[in-house]
């Protein structure tokens, strides 16, 4: 085996390993729990087979949440897969959408381990890994679909002169797949087809427009569900659209975008870029998808790196397209890529140790809500992991999100769940509670921040209150001002229900010597 097939299959195997072993430790949590939980509704309980209830389960998902592929098949992946089967299947996938990026990028190479080291830290740096894509339906929503829709690209954009049957169909189904999966690929996939067909004046062949057709009546199926208007009207009523953050979400993006205004100054620069434009059918779809995303995450103002995600993608692979074309001697380029692919290692090892942290503190919250009759757990968070070193792939917030308990709860039968500060545990008496100064008239035991029961506005049916805002003020002379808190109630040891207040961020850290007034 030649020196660089063997790099090229070596990285791909390590990437799967590490990919595998980071989506086995993440326990189920978030999504996980309401698209199970939903087909368990439908199920009258049960998480055997039924094809009535998977029917009645494809229905409510599409009525209460969207039309996407990725959540029609998130209950059944949850409830019927192995966690080991799951996890190796989610790590192909992930590897193969990186090999995709790369092959996209050098079309020309067969095996470009160079291409493959720069196209998995370039993913991993820009996409949003950070935001749960580790989980199960966070992963179905993003990683296949990415796959789908480069395997589109590259489908759509091949040139053949007499395309069999079989390829036809297969290049359908990929079509239909990658519109159905997600409605921002749906968008994206839509804007690279019309920049196609402007561009080649409608001259597409029959197999551009049989896929044109199937990826239509994608788009048809995952934008007639009810519950994606909804979802878009609820964003664009929300008023957290600034233009620092949205360039914040889009670094790739503005890079593409930047070097393209700075290439376009020289003449050399211009006629790659007229080259590109004009007869470039992968590039024309790359750039049409990075700017339909773009503008969708402006549309619907959500400030998230997923709801970046597939602008940053083919920004991704456009980055490494342009990069290609600098002028680097073949050492330079292999020092490069062996930095990259070193690099990687490094952070998923340490994402993988950590996430090993949190999936042992997850089993034992979850040890301690099934023991306790009241379903309190009295656990300290774990540590926070070190940014520099992580990332922050792992998901170290899980139980302090106010979707976990959500969640959580619905799935477990409405049944109150809560995970509080060890200290808690010790609390034998209400007497014990010290005051806190401020208008916010919380108390505190230990390290703990406690409101009497009936103190804050009623609760919602499973005793979980939406997030509030509080101003600490620390004994250290420290002010988190309007810090987002989450309370819920919980039960102690002695059987009073008191309401838990934690902030959301990790660095508002206590003692306090005053907390002041919230409003909701």
């Amino acid at each position: 085996m030649k020196a660089p097939r063997l790099a090229y299959t070596a990285l791909l195997c390590i990437m799967t390993i590490a990919y595998a072993l980071m989506y086995y430790l993440t326990p189920m949590q978030l999504d996980d729990f309401i698209f199970a939980g939903y087909y368990r509704q439908c199920a009258g309980g049960s998480t055997g087979f039924s094809l009535s209830a998977l029917a009645d389960y494809v229905s409510l998902v599409r009525y209460e949440e969207n039309g996407r592929l990725a959540n029609l098949l998130a209950g059944p992946w949850v409830i019927w897969l192995p966690k080991a089967v799951a996890a190796a299947l989610m790590a192909l996938c992930t590897t193969a959408m990186i090999r995709l990026m790369a092959k996209l990028a050098a079309p020309t190479a067969r095996y470009a381990p160079v291409a493959l080291a720069a196209a998995w830290l370039t993913a991993g740096i820009v996409l949003a890994w950070r935001e749960y894509i580790w989980v199960a339906d966070m992963f179905l929503n993003y990683v296949p679909a990415s796959v789908c829709f480069l395997l589109f690209i590259t489908t759509f954009s091949r040139r053949e002169a007499r395309p069999g049957a079989a390829a036809t169909v297969a290049a359908a189904l990929i079509a239909l797949l990658t519109a159905w999966w997600h409605e921002a690929c749906a968008v994206g996939g839509l804007a690279a087809i019309a920049a196609v067909a402007l561009t080649q004046r409608l001259r597409l062949s029959r197999r551009q427009w049989i896929m044109t057709a199937a990826f239509a009546l994608g788009t048809v199926i995952v934008l007639t569900s009810p519950a994606i208007w909804h979802r878009f009207a609820f964003h664009e009523a929300l008023d957290t659209f600034t233009w620092r953050g949205y360039i914040k979400l889009l670094p790739c993006t503005t890079i593409v975008c930047v070097s393209a205004v700075m290439i376009s100054l020289t003449r050399r620069g211009r006629r790659y870029l007229r080259r590109s434009i004009t007869a470039d059918t992968t590039f024309i779809m790359l750039a049409a998808a990075m700017v339909a995303g773009a503008a969708l995450l402006a549309k619907i103002n959500a400030m998230s790196g997923r709801a970046a995600w597939f602008a940053e993608l083919p920004a991704a692979v456009l980055l490494l397209s342009m990069l290609r074309h600098v002028a680097l001697p073949p050492t330079a380029r292999r020092i490069a890529a062996t930095a990259a692919a070193v690099l990687m290692c490094l952070l998923m090892a340490s994402a993988i140790r950590w996430q090993a942290i949190y999936r042992d503190h997850d089993t034992a919250v979850w040890a301690k809500i099934n023991a306790s009759p009241h379903g309190t757990a009295f656990c300290d968070d774990a540590p926070q992991c070190p940014r520099a070193t992580t990332l922050f792939y792992p998901t170290y917030m899980t139980w302090s999100e106010k979707g976990q308990y959500l969640a959580a709860s619905a799935y477990c039968g409405n049944r109150i769940i809560a995970v509080v500060p060890q200290c808690l545990d010790s609390l034998t008496s209400l007497d014990r509670l010290t005051p806190i100064p401020g208008s916010a008239g919380l108390y505190a035991f230990g390290s703990a921040v406690v409101a009497r029961n009936g103190a804050v506005p009623s609760p919602s049916d499973i005793d979980i209150y939406d997030y509030m805002q509080l101003t600490y003020h620390a004994t250290d002379g420290s002010t988190y001002w309007n810090v987002p808190s989450i309370a819920h109630r919980f039960i102690t040891n002695a059987g009073d229900t008191l309401i838990n207040v934690r902030p959301g961020y990790w660095r508002v850290k206590g003692p306090f010597a005053r907390i002041d007034t919230f409003s909701r």
